[in-house]
């Protein structure tokens, strides 16, 4: 507890959110027009490219700590290796995970924004409309660096204004369609509750078998679990959930660049940790003992991929409140840490344990209990469809609804273009000359008029 208010703390002091991110006593507080301007800083923002050094280097450690633990804990297990051996595999590994903290330590010259060609904007250099003139030719054949702002500072309108017309794309171009509804209306949604239902059935399992991996190995192998065979489920477990986390990331990269129209809902995840879940179930009450490890590494893959999941789908499909969307989920994961690890499972072995030993080695101290987590999985499943059609058929909508937008403005700008037919040089008022024709009726204008700023 003291940890994750010191974590928190220095977060809320250190941490600075992107200003079109609003809180919610911003959203009560701020002007009409300030949040306009903060809102147009959003294309800014995604044009952004972070410096790709800090990923790689991230994902090698990762990668490796992913191999090397499994093998060096297996090594221990079934080689009976001496305290040499285990020494060196705990300082290589210490030395490892020392290694993450050089990912946060700001390097100037190492893909920071003037490297990477970004247009630093700032309040006190405001931006100078006769050098931008000057150097428009300039900064158009130059690399697509430019495309990227400072994230620190605020822009003034005008000079939004002036971004955006070097940055025409709408957002869908980089972030996928969301609810634009608050927290407080989505509580009447099933969509949400689904979520929450499905946090709450499958993370509830994961935790159930993750925190007590050593007492159902003993009940379902008969035998008391050795420190060895303990150390191994541990290594597992965290290997697999850091290698699911990896896999979602790597699909979230994937999808995020595609085109609008190929991508995948983010939402699909939610299956892979559903269909995980039960399958490690199964395994469990069918496979014999030699063959137990298995399904802790397919629950520890669900495991990292609902990680993963859980921060992304609620940062992805809601556009408002996103800490409370968060913590929504995160309430999901605390009663099911009540209800199925402390109440469900924790009396039932305590009740069928009549040995009193450390460990049940009986498979009725835990099968009951799988088999009530199996069927709460299997529902979870159905909830899981539910949140993933729902906002499929919403990415659909609002594509559509863009399409059609995209195609009226290049119909309208196409007819802009058409040549007039008369060739004089004066051109009369069109209240002197009613019945006169434009290359674009004014039924048509007015429509185009209105779409010119729309924003998906």
């Amino acid at each position: 507890m003291a940890i994750a208010s010191t974590v928190g703390i220095l977060g809320s002091i250190f941490m600075r959110h992107p200003a079109y991110e609003l809180t919610g006593y911003e959203e009560s507080h701020l002007s009409e027009e300030e949040k306009a301007r903060r809102a147009d800083e959003k294309g800014p923002y995604l044009k952004q490219r972070p410096p790709m050094w800090r990923f790689y280097y991230g994902y090698s450690l990762l990668i490796f700590l992913i191999v090397f633990l499994p093998t060096s804990s297996a090594l221990v297990n079934y080689l009976n290796l001496n305290r040499t051996y285990r020494l060196a595999f705990a300082f290589v590994a210490t030395a490892s995970l020392l290694a993450f903290s050089v990912i946060g330590i700001p390097f100037p010259r190492c893909g920071n924004a003037e490297s990477e060609g970004a247009a630093a904007v700032t309040a006190s250099e405001p931006l100078n409309e006769n050098e931008h003139a000057a150097d428009a030719e300039e900064e158009a054949a130059q690399a697509k660096s430019k495309e990227a702002v400072v994230a620190e500072v605020f822009l003034s309108h005008e000079d939004a204004g002036k971004l955006e017309q070097q940055v025409p794309d709408t957002e869908i171009n980089y972030i996928a369609p969301q609810y634009q509804t608050s927290f407080l209306r989505n509580l009447l949604t099933l969509e949400l509750w689904a979520l929450w239902f499905t946090i709450f059935c499958v993370n509830g399992t994961e935790m159930v078998i993750m925190n007590n991996a050593s007492y159902i190995y003993a009940a379902l192998a008969g035998e008391d679990t050795s420190n060895d065979r303990r150390t191994l489920l541990t290594v597992l477990n965290g290997a697999g959930s850091a290698t699911g986390r990896l896999f979602m990331a790597l699909f979230e990269r994937w999808t995020q660049t595609r085109d609008p129209e190929k991508r995948i809902p983010l939402t699909v995840g939610l299956f892979i940790p559903t269909a995980s879940v039960i399958i490690a179930l199964v395994l469990f009450l069918a496979v014999p003992k030699v063959l137990l490890p298995l399904p802790y590494v397919v629950n520890a893959l669900g495991n990292g991929f609902l990680g993963a999941v859980v921060i992304l789908v609620t940062q992805t499909i809601y556009a408002k409140d996103h800490a409370k969307h968060y913590h929504m989920c995160f309430f999901g994961i605390a009663m099911a840490s009540i209800a199925l690890n402390r109440y469900m499972y924790g009396e039932w072995y305590t009740v069928h344990n009549v040995t009193n030993r450390e460990y049940c080695i009986e498979r009725v101290c835990v099968q009951t209990p799988l088999l009530v987590m199996l069927g709460l999985s299997v529902c979870a499943f159905g909830s899981t469809m539910i949140v993933h059609f729902t906002y499929r058929n919403f990415c659909k909508r609002v594509l559509a609804e863009r399409h059609q937008i995209l195609h009226e403005q290049e119909t309208l700008e196409a007819s802009d273009d058409v040549p007039r037919n008369d060739n004089s040089d004066t051109v009369e008022p069109v209240a002197a000359a009613p019945d006169a024709t434009d290359g674009v009726p004014p039924s048509s204008q007015k429509e185009k008029n209105a779409y010119s700023d729309y924003r998906l």
